[in-house]
């Protein structure tokens, strides 16, 4: 006679599930008994799984719900724990600006530290999110669940170059955590500009020529409709002033770390340094391997380079910001393309002509750089 699968049964298949659980919580948490290997937790796994499986009918989704758990149970297995929803956890640092700054290239160095946690992409667009997210209400879970929780790191951490120009997006980090700390790489405007053109003219989704984009931007991006269609900043984006300027009125100066993207390729042990040092982390050895992200490596089809109008035009457009600008940062512009031409060191023609050759100069070393980095500290999940 075949055995009826009662409530008793189903009851008994929640426990094993819950064992399942309660394992992987285990796991998550950095509870787990340290001399467990990871090939006994498997097999404590699956064991329970196969338990579950003679007691129900349901196999379909009993095999579903232990492959996910197994799944965990593998990731804490190499020190990955999923992030626990907590109400004390919060992100604690952001590279929130500039776009076509280096930004891709800094995430994945910061991926490199022993004391660093990243979510599992670069940009969760969290803040900047007006269509998922109730800002009168907001469900931060939506925005942890991307932070998966390595033990042993001290500070988490994520990369969305649009937080610094998104309207209310500063303000609700301020609200979300008072004590957020922010890093923005900044580079030369001007080279800003033509290279975030030239990402959207390689990809396929700009068809201008450089020399209409910036000269019909406002009335591309203004529209009696709706509100700016933020899709074709190029020059705006170049204002650098008045958005550091919000940030700087949100959060005090110790929160706040701007840096010139050229130093990700010409000093590395300092950049990487100096960001130590304002995440609050300690001192300990470490060895970073140069990245260059996001390089581009030909021209695309009916390829534009800019014209000496096109970089004159761009450099008395950027001129009444980049002084203002140069009063609020951390380091020196007077190097800048943009600030050589405005001071008479450089020409328009030469500017241009350095210009015209998408890519970027090969500034890397050969060996790897020594960091005075911090120990790791133990996060909790």
């Amino acid at each position: 006679m075949e055995r009826k699968r009662g409530k008793g049964h189903v009851s008994e298949g929640s426990k094993i599930l819950t064992k399942l659980g309660f394992l992987a919580a285990l796991e998550r948490c950095g509870r787990t008994v340290t001399e467990m290997t990871l090939s006994k937790r498997i097999s404590v796994s699956i064991g329970l799984m196969n338990e579950l499986l003679k007691r129900t009918t349901h196999k379909g989704y009993v095999k579903a719900k232990a492959a996910n758990l197994l799944f965990k149970t593998r990731l804490a297995g190499r020190g990955l724990y999923l992030r626990v929803s907590s109400a004390s956890f919060r992100v604690g640092f952001l590279i929130a600006g500039v776009p076509r700054a280096g930004t891709t290239s800094l995430y994945y160095l910061l991926h490199q530290h022993t004391s660093i946690g990243l979510p599992v992409v670069k940009e969760v667009n969290f803040f900047n999110n007006d269509i998922a997210v109730d800002w009168c209400k907001p469900d931060y879970n939506l925005y942890h669940r991307y932070f998966p929780c390595k033990l042993g790191k001290t500070i988490f951490g994520e990369a969305t170059p649009n937080y610094i120009y998104w309207p209310n997006a500063l303000e609700r980090i301020k609200v979300y955590n008072p004590d957020m700390r922010l890093i923005f790489l900044f580079r030369d405007p001007i080279e800003r500009t033509y290279s975030a053109w030239c990402q959207k003219k390689r990809s396929g989704k700009e068809a201008l020529p450089f020399a209409d984009v910036i000269r019909s931007e406002r009335a591309r991006i203004t529209s009696e409709r709706g509100p700016p269609n933020r899709y074709f900043f190029y020059v705006e984006r170049g204002f650098y002033a008045r958005h550091l300027s919000r940030a700087l009125e949100l959060f005090p100066n110790a929160n706040i770390l701007t840096l010139e993207s050229q130093r990700l390729n010409l000093d590395l042990s300092l950049f990487m340094g100096q960001i130590g040092h304002f995440l609050g982390l300690g001192t300990t050895n470490q060895t970073f391997t140069p990245i260059h992200k996001n390089k581009r490596s030909q021209k695309a089809r009916n390829w534009s380079p800019p014209s000496a109008a096109d970089v004159k035009l761009l450099a008395d457009l950027f001129a009444p910001e980049l002084e203002r600008f140069s009063n609020i940062v951390d380091f020196s512009i007077g190097h800048w393309p943009t600030s050589r031409i405005l001071s008479g060191s450089a020409s328009a023609e030469e500017i241009a002509a350095n210009l015209a050759e998408p890519g970027f100069a090969e500034r890397t070393t050969s060996a790897h750089c020594s960091i005075i980095l911090p120990p790791a500290v133990s996060c909790a999940c």
